[in-house]
C-alpha cells in the first residue's frame, strides 16, 4: 500500500521545535539578544509596546499573538502607511527582523536537538518511510528530516526518487537548506547544485538552486531568508512565485493522487493555508472509493470537522502526540500498531 505522510509543526515539536502558538514569544526573545539589549534597550520596549497597541487584548506576559497573524498585520500596516505617504521605516524593519530570526531560531533549535541526540525519533520515522517506500509532504521549513536522513545514509530527493536508497520529500513551503543564487556567486565546495537531484535552472538559466552540503550549516548561511532562501513568508497572503516552490506543489499533488493511505501528523490546516486546503480537497479527485486518512494530533478531535469538510470523507483521529504511538495501521480510532 503506497503511503503518504503530511507533516506540520506538531511533527517537529517532538524535537523541541516550537508550535505556531509558541513562535511569537520565542522569536521576539531571539531578536532581542544580550547584544541588542546593551545597544538599545529602549528599542525593545518600543517594539513590545507596538505589539501591545496592535493587540490590546494580549498582555505579552502570558499571551502573545499568532506569528502568522502578526506578520500579516505588519504587512498590511506597511501597505497602509505607503498609501498614506508616511515615510516611517520602523514597521518593515521590525517585520524583516522577526522573520529573519524565526529562520535562525528554527536552525538553532534543530542544531540543539541534534547536539542533544534527540533526533532518534525522526530517524526511526525516516527508516519506516524508507522501508515501506512511502512519500513525505512537509509544510515545515526546518531540517530535521534532512539531518536525520544524512545520519542514516538515506538520500532525500525533492523530486521523484531515482533509487531505493532515497526518500521523496515535497516541501511546498520551502526549506532552510536551499537558496536561489546567481551562478556567478557559486563557489565550488560551498554548495551543491542539487547533488541529490537533477540540476534545476530557471529564469532564463541565470539562476540555480543551491543546497548547503551539510544541513547543519544552514544556520550560518541565513542573512535575509526571504531574499535568498527558498521559504514562503508566513503571512495570510502567501506568494508562490518561485519556480522551485511551484515544482514542489506539483510534486505534492502527484503524491496525493497516487497515495493509497494518508497519515497527517501535527498539521492543523490553518485557515490561511489555502493551497494546502486545495491539495487536501484533491485526495478524492477522480477516485472511485475512499482511501484511509489518519490525523495524529493531541487536538485531533477538535480538528475533525475542519479536515472532513475539506477532504469530504471521514477521518480516523488519533488524539495523541505522534511520538507517543507506533506508526502502523490503526482501526476504529484505537492505538496504532506496527
Amino acid at each position: 500500500m503506497k503511503k503518504c505522510y503530511i507533516l506540520g509543526a506538531g511533527f517537529s515539536k517532538a524535537c523541541d521545535l516550537p508550535l505556531a502558538s509558541e513562535l511569537t514569544a520565542q522569536v521576539f526573545d531571539h531578536l532581542h539578544n544580550d547584544v541588542v539589549r546593551e545597544l538599545n534597550p529602549q528599542l525593545i520596549e518600543y517594539r513590545r509596546n507596538f505589539i501591545r497597541a496592535l493587540y490590546p487584548g494580549f498582555d505579552l506576559e502570558t499571551k502573545w499573538p499568532d506569528f502568522e497573524d502578526l506578520i500579516t498585520l505588519l504587512n498590511e500596516w506597511d501597505d497602509y502607511r505607503c498609501v498614506c505617504g508616511d515615510g516611517d521605516t520602523f514597521v518593515p524593519h521590525f517585520k524583516t527582523g522577526l522573520i529573519k530570526h524565526l529562520a535562525k531560531l528554527l536552525c538553532k533549535h534543530t542544531n540543539d536537538s541534534h547536539s542533544a541526540c534527540k533526533l532518534g525519533i525522526i530517524k526511526r520515522f525516516l527508516k519506516k518511510v524508507h522501508d515501506e517506500q512511502g512519500n513525505i509532504i512537509s509544510f515545515n521549513w526546518d531540517l530535521l528530516l534532512e539531518i536525520g536522513a544524512q545520519e542514516l545514509g538515506i538520500k532525500i530527493n525533492y523530486q521523484k526518487k531515482s533509487s531505493n536508497s532515497e526518500i521523496s520529500v515535497s516541501k511546498p513551503h520551502g526549506s532552510l537548506n536551499l537558496a536561489a543564487s546567481q551562478k556567478d556567486y557559486l563557489e565550488k565546495g560551498a554548495f551543491n547544485i542539487h547533488s541529490l537531484d537533477t540540476e534545476l535552472e530557471y529564469d532564463g538559466g541565470d539562476k540555480v538552486i543551491l543546497r548547503a552540503q551539510n544541513p547543519n550549516d544552514a544556520l550560518h548561511r541565513i542573512v535575509n531568508p526571504f531574499e535568498n532562501a527558498l521559504i514562503i513568508e508566513p503571512t495570510a497572503k502567501k506568494s508562490y512565485l518561485s519556480p522551485w516552490i511551484n515544482l514542489q506543489w506539483h510534486f505534492a499533488l502527484d503524491m496525493i493522487r497516487t497515495a493509497e493511505e494518508i497519515t497527517i501528523i501535527g498539521y492543523s490546516l490553518p485557515h490561511t493555508d489555502i493551497r494546502p486546503r486545495i491539495l487536501l480537497s484533491l485526495i478524492r479527485f477522480k477516485r472511485e472509493k475512499y482511501i484511509p486518512i489518519k490525523l495524529i494530533d493531541p487536538k485531533g478531535e477538535s480538528l475533525r470537522d475542519r479536515f472532513e469538510n475539506v477532504v469530504g470523507a471521514p477521518l480516523e483521529i488519533v488524539n495523541k502526540s505522534w511520538e507517543d504511538i507506533k506508526l502502523g495501521t490503526a482501526t476504529n480510532g484505537g492505538p496504532l500498531r506496527d
